[in-house]
């Protein structure tokens, strides 16, 4: 698969503005993060609800103790001006083990069907702990429905994506990321151009699951160990804009406090 560098003639890069909002659950009390979690919740039910059957609840506790990322268009000077336009979310291992919960994509895994993608699971986990590997997992990609219908920006959006993903995963040092993704989207093909390769087990890969979650969508697993030079290619691309997004997190909290 190829993604094309696209020209962005209906909006410029001058009007996106990256966001990190980390551990919504140690800032929810800043009214900034409250809104852009806001924003983020609103988007998610917007986007899921464009392409899955009513009923589906994209949300959970993980959502609290994750990094969201989100990108915005600005629509003003001010931080509540921004509009989400697409969306991804990450939880790690360290994390999840920090907030005594499981890691995120064993909550995927309720029947026996799905054992052997456990048990492959388990053995990335196994291995991470034991030789301090940062192991993450990727979830929640929602795009602006606006945006899904406009080809250039469905294409923006997508190179926006990997750049982002891989910007956020190399800078946060992030050694491995698991994931998974609904095949009737077709995102195995740009997880692939991102590094991806399938979940195996013992050599083999394995076969889809139904994700109970989602309505038992047919959904392939699959992880990373290096990321691609064409994705490494697109994050230095848009570099620039990496550098220049907006992090919410305990430390801005505390330092918002004390200044106000």
């Amino acid at each position: 698969m190829s993604l094309h560098l696209v020209k962005e003639e209906n909006i410029t890069l001058d009007e996106l503005q990256i966001v990190v909002l980390d551990c919504p659950y140690n800032s929810f009390a800043d009214p900034l993060t409250q809104k852009l979690f806001g924003k983020f919740v609103d988007m998610k039910l917007r986007g899921f609800l464009e392409e899955y059957e009513h009923g589906i609840v994209p949300l959970g506790s993980y959502d609290f103790i994750g990094t969201i990322l989100l990108v915005c268009r600005k629509n003003g000077k001010r931080m509540d001006d921004l509009e989400p336009v697409f969306c991804f979310k990450s939880s790690t291992l360290d994390r999840t083990n920090y907030f005594s919960l499981p890691f995120e994509l064993t909550e995927w895994f309720h029947s026996e069907a799905e054992r052997p993608h456990r048990e492959a699971v388990q053995k990335i986990i196994d291995r991470a702990e034991k030789n301090n590997i940062h192991l993450g997992y990727n979830s929640s990609w929602t795009i602006d429905p606006s945006w899904r219908s406009e080809p250039s920006l469905k294409q923006l959006a997508r190179e926006l994506s990997v750049a982002v993903f891989t910007n956020y995963y190399t800078s946060y040092k992030i050694q491995e990321i698991l994931i998974g993704g609904v095949l009737r989207f077709k995102v195995d093909k740009i997880q692939a151009f991102l590094g991806f390769d399938y979940l195996k087990l013992n050599g083999e890969a394995l076969p889809p699951v139904e994700a109970w979650f989602a309505k038992k969508e047919k959904a392939i697993l699959m992880h990373l160990t290096q990321f691609s030079k064409e994705a490494l290619e697109l994050a230095s691309k848009y570099k620039t804009l990496w550098e220049n997004r907006i992090t919410v997190d305990l430390k801005t909290y505390e330092k918002n406090k004390k200044a106000a």
